[in-house]
């Protein structure tokens, strides 16, 4: 794996791409790498150490990968930038206080239905994020617990197919599920969030249904 402390105060990253076959990102691994931008992790990273990306103020995409079990504290403290976050439906035990600090105007996605313990807490979050989870009882969670407000929050529906734009904005991408129609023709300016479409064809986002042509 990538060791504690391994890049920290590195100021001249700004694209980072993992290699397949590791398996963990170490304590304080990229903490305040600034210029940091987009993060992709392999399907081989199980885990991300407490404040692996800590004070990376600049990073607009991370793409966790599929393989991730465990999410630390701290992680993505004082994120301001984010879009779109996924947690992948692989994540077994998540630390609320991943998002310390983080303030960024974007939509956080859990694909992982695994239950929300009592103590993973954080109410140091900026009021723009949004969650969409999977299940009534995480959202349950982020109300109680972590005092989010309930109109920041969706209930993905069962057996839906769960998509989102590419880290360009320009692709879209197959989150869960195995097939789907994509439209032939989308702007931009359609996928800001997230979406997923039932098996009747309707199409969500956070804030509600709507239509894509072509």
């Amino acid at each position: 794996g990538i060791g504690d402390n391994a890049f920290r105060l590195k100021k001249n990253i700004k694209y980072l791409n993992v290699e397949s076959g590791v398996e963990s990102i170490g304590v304080a691994a990229f903490e305040t790498c600034t210029a940091l931008i987009t993060v992709n992790l392999p399907s081989t990273v199980t885990t991300l150490s407490n404040k692996a990306f800590k004070n990376c103020t600049a990073v607009k995409h991370i793409s966790l990968g599929n393989g991730i079990r465990t999410v630390g504290s701290e992680v993505f403290y004082n994120m301001n930038r984010l879009n779109t976050l996924i947690i992948p439906e692989s994540v077994i035990y998540f630390e609320w206080l991943a998002f310390n600090y983080s303030r960024f105007n974007g939509t956080v996605i859990f694909l992982s239905s695994m239950e929300f313990e009592t103590k993973n807490k954080c109410t140091t979050w900026g009021d723009n994020i949004k969650f969409c989870v999977r299940t009534e009882a995480q959202k349950k969670h982020l109300i109680d617990i972590c005092d989010v407000k309930e109109e920041k929050i969706t209930v993905i529906p069962e057996k839906s197919v769960l998509l989102l734009p590419g880290y360009n904005g320009d692709n879209v991408q197959i989150v869960s599920g195995n097939t789907v129609s994509l439209p032939t023709a989308v702007s931009r300016e359609q996928f800001d969030f997230a979406y997923w479409e039932d098996a009747a064809g309707r199409r969500y986002t956070a804030g509600g249904t709507y239509t894509v042509s072509g």
